[in-house]
This record gives C-alpha cells, sequence and structure tokens, in this order.
C-alpha cells in the first residue's frame, strides 16, 4: 500500500510493508533528499529481486506522514534492487497502532486520536514520479510529452555496420554446455529476437560460442563470445568523446534529462555482407544477426556515428550532449527543460528510437551520469564508486594493485597530487621489482 510521506523535507511516496523488518530508500532518493551522512551495515536483505542484498548504510531521520512525525533508521540499496523511491517496514509501523483498511492506513497516536492517511494516487501509465517538478503546469506537460512518447520511424540514416577482416580464415567455435534452465532462457531469447527480426538463421562458415552473463538483478543476458573474430577485425577508429569534455559542459546546467535507449546497439543494421562474420551456435541451431550486436570491438564506434547523426543538429546547438547511449539534456530552467526535451523526443520518434522510459530521469536537479553525480555546476564521484574504494581489502599482489589504482584512479581530477599520493603504490608495477607492502605503500593506501 503506497502513501504520501515526507523525509528530509522532501515529500515521496513509500510502500508500506509489514513484511519489511527494515526500512530502506534508494540511491538515487538518497541523492535527492541531500544525501545524509551514513552509518557502516553489515546487514545484508533477501527476498528483494534477488538472493541477498548489501545495505550500502543506514541513517537516522524522522518521516511524516501528515501530522505524525517519527523517528526512522533508513538503510539505502542501490536502485536496481530497489524499484520504488521508499519502503517503511514494520520497525517504523511498530511505533504507533494502525490498521490497514480500503481507505488507506489508520494510525493511532498516544493521545487516542485517530488519523486516516489515504493511499497515495499513483499513475499506471506513467513509471516514473515527477513529483520533484515545482511548477505544476510544466509537470502535467511533462507527463504528458512523456507518456505520448512513440518511435515513428519517418528517417533514416543509413549507416550499416561492415565488418572487414585481416584474412579470410573461419572462426568456428563449438557451441558451450547450458544447463536445462539455460537452454529455457537461450531458446526464449532466441524466439524473441526472431521474431524481432534482430536475428535469422544462419549456415555462416564463421561461428562465435553464445555465453550467459548475470545481470544486476540476477537475471541472465545472453551475449556472444566475439574475441576470436576480434582479433581478426579491422579497428574502425571513429573517435569516442573524452569523458572530461562531455562533463566539462554540464557545468552550467541546473536541470537535467537523461535518457535511455532499448537495446541501443540494435538500432543499427548490418551490412548483408557481414552479417555471415556475426554468426553464433547454440545448443539447437546457427544464427546471425540483421542488426549491430554487443560485444563486435568496432559496434561502440558504429553506434556513435550512427547517435551523433540522428542528434547532428541538436548537438551543434548545445541542446544534447551524448557519450555512446548516455543522453543527457542540460537545461537552465525547467521550462527551458522541456523545450529541450520536446526537442530531443521528437528528433528520436524521427528516427524509431525505442527508450526504456523507466531507467529516463527528467528534469532533475540532480542525477548520476557516466558515475558521476550531477548538481549545481559541481561534479562529485557518484557513491558506488567511493564505497568501492573504502571497502578494497589491502593490496596483497601485484594485480590488486593495479586493480585499486585503477579504481582510485577514477577520482584523479579530484584528489590534488594525485600521481604523488599514489607513487608508492605505482612503483610496486615496475618491472622487476619485488612486491613489499611496507609502512610507505600502507601509508598511501589509506591516503587514498
Amino acid at each position: 500500500m503506497h502513501v504520501d510521506i515526507t523525509l528530509s523535507g522532501i515529500q515521496l511516496t513509500a510502500l508500506c510493508d509489514t513484511g519489511s523488518q527494515a526500512t530502506i530508500i534508494n540511491e538515487k532518493t538518497y541523492l535527492r533528499i541531500g544525501s545524509p551522512p551514513l552509518y557502516p551495515s553489515q546487514i545484508t536483505f533477501s527476498g528483494i529481486g534477488r538472493n541477498t542484498v548489501q545495505s550500502i548504510g543506514f541513517f537516522q531521520d524522522s518521516i511524516t506522514i501528515q501530522n505524525l512525525t517519527l523517528p526512522a533508521k533508513i538503510h539505502v540499496l542501490s536502485d536496481d534492487t530497489l524499484p520504488f523511491d521508499v519502503l517503511i517496514g514494520i520497525d517504523f509501523l511498530q511505533q504507533t497502532e494502525f490498521t490497514f483498511d480500503k481507505d488507506g492506513i489508520r494510525f493511532c497516536s498516544n493521545n487516542d486520536d485517530y488519523f486516516l492517511f489515504h493511499v497515495a494516487n499513483v499513475i499506471d501509465d506513467c513509471p516514473f514520479d515527477l513529483s520533484h517538478v515545482s511548477d505544476s503546469n510544466i509537470r502535467n506537460e511533462l507527463s504528458s510529452l512523456i507518456n505520448s512518447y512513440k518511435p515513428n520511424k519517418t528517417k533514416d540514416t543509413k549507416l550499416k555496420m561492415n565488418i572487414v577482416l585481416q584474412d579470410q580464415i573461419p572462426v568456428c567455435q563449438r557451441a558451450r554446455r547450458l544447463s536445462f534452465p539455460e537452454k529455457q532462457k537461450v531458446n526464449e531469447q532466441i524466439t524473441d529476437w526472431l521474431n524481432q527480426g534482430i536475428i535469422r538463421e544462419s549456415c555462416s562458415d564463421y561461428c562465435s560460442p553464445l555465453v550467459l552473463c548475470k545481470k544486476k538483478d540476477g537475471n541472465l543476458r545472453l551475449c556472444i563470445d566475439y574475441r576470436k573474430l576480434n582479433t581478426k577485425t579491422i579497428k574502425d577508429r571513429y573517435p569516442l568523446p573524452l569523458i572530461e569534455e562531455v562533463l566539462d559542459q554540464l557545468h552550467t546546467g541546473k536541470f537535467f534529462s537523461t535518457i535511455d535507449l532499448k537495446n541501443g546497439f540494435f538500432h543499427v543494421e548490418m551490412e548483408e555482407g557481414s552479417k555471415k562474420f556475426t554468426s553464433f551456435v547454440t545448443h539447437d541451431g546457427q544464427y546471425e544477426f540483421n542488426k549491430v550486436p554487443f560485444g563486435l570491438c568496432n559496434s561502440p564506434s558504429i553506434f556513435q556515428r550512427f547517435i551523433n547523426h540522428v542528434f547532428r543538429d541538436l548537438l551543434k546547438e548545445g541542446i544534447v550532449i551524448i557519450y555512446m547511449d548516455d543522453i543527457i539534456i542540460p537545461s537552465i530552467d525547467e521550462l527551458d527543460g522541456l523545450k529541450r526535451l520536446s526537442r530531443v523526443l521528437q528528433t528520436a520518434s524521427e528516427y524509431g528510437l525505442e527508450l526504456n522510459l523507466k531507467k529516463c530521469n527528467f528534469l532533475k536537479s540532480k542525477i548520476q551520469f557516466l558515475g558521476y553525480i550531477i548538481e549545481n555546476g559541481k561534479i562529485s564521484p557518484s557513491m558506488d564508486k567511493t564505497v568501492a574504494v573504502q571497502n578494497f581489502p589491502e593490496p596483497k599482489s601485484v594485480k590488486q594493485v593495479q586493480s585499486f589504482l585503477g579504481l582510485t584512479g577514477y577520482f584523479r581530477k579530484f584528489i590534488q597530487n594525485y600521481a604523488l599520493v599514489a607513487k608508492p603504490l605505482s612503483d610496486l608495477l615496475r618491472d622487476n621489482t619485488e612486491f613489499h607492502f611496507g609502512p610507505k605503500q600502507k601509508s598511501a593506501f589509506q591516503k587514498l
């Protein structure tokens, strides 16, 4: 059952669940309420979309439901784990008497005054929260704009992916063994791809093996291992944008919208003569791609060409900023953001782009983009990166030092004299250097 609540002065919609032993919030909403300081937590949750989920940490605050304000201990979980803003558990509810009925939730305070809190109105056809948009007229226009979006392809880039190999010796690998549940997953995906025209049956001399990779939510993703084919492929040198330059363009923005494309690479066609190279084998057949698959070494380059062509006019005007399939629309205010978003969605529709609306963000003052938090012209590292550094164990090998430096290198622009601080660790990576994690190395590790 959903209720309207206030947390840290921000109005939110929460789900009340008496089966949950704890009150939890997703990371996106945690950032939205101002990122209060977190206390470390070793608590692991179960039953939330996957087997077990580690708490990022917890903070203490008060939750207000109309006139009733009660203290709460709130755990933070990653966004992909918790598909809603806040979950109010029995730990919060048991602080007062309450009952559920068809009209909402009835709470009883200590002086026996009863309060009825009606179930929040949840728009079924709007899979996102727009309550943060302050202007109600803009909020209504935004909701209408998003809900009316449909791909209506009237334009084409004419771009197709051509694979050029160094030789004509076929790459052919056997199918890998799969369990029965894995075979079922493969059959479902193959059927779906065939129905959408993404793949077709093949009799190519080339064939790469299929692999199943586990996603963050625990589900399986079907991928193709094109590593051997990639070693023979002549590389497309189309430049990808520099992340630093992309971020520099966001400093003047006050509000941001981000667009998430559904199956981004599949928007680009394969050249007919190159389809045979994409062939792959499963436990019961051989197929090849009509659309550009993930895993080919040149897939990112051709997709960057494609998306740059689609939004070329808006890129020139500074309306939109793009890094691969990460699309962001900065604006100086909500009205400006609405106008810019309207132009972007119109262009996306004309080129038949399919969007994953549940993963899009609209007119937010704080967002996560390319692993950074963007707010009021300031850029800071995202929480998952900082938590990963904080939880990194003391290195016991050169490989672990490499991993740690790779992770902390992400923060180079935020750490004064980073190279000097990290030098005792980077010295361990030199050839013919004995691994010794002494006081200097430990000091550098702790500083970073």
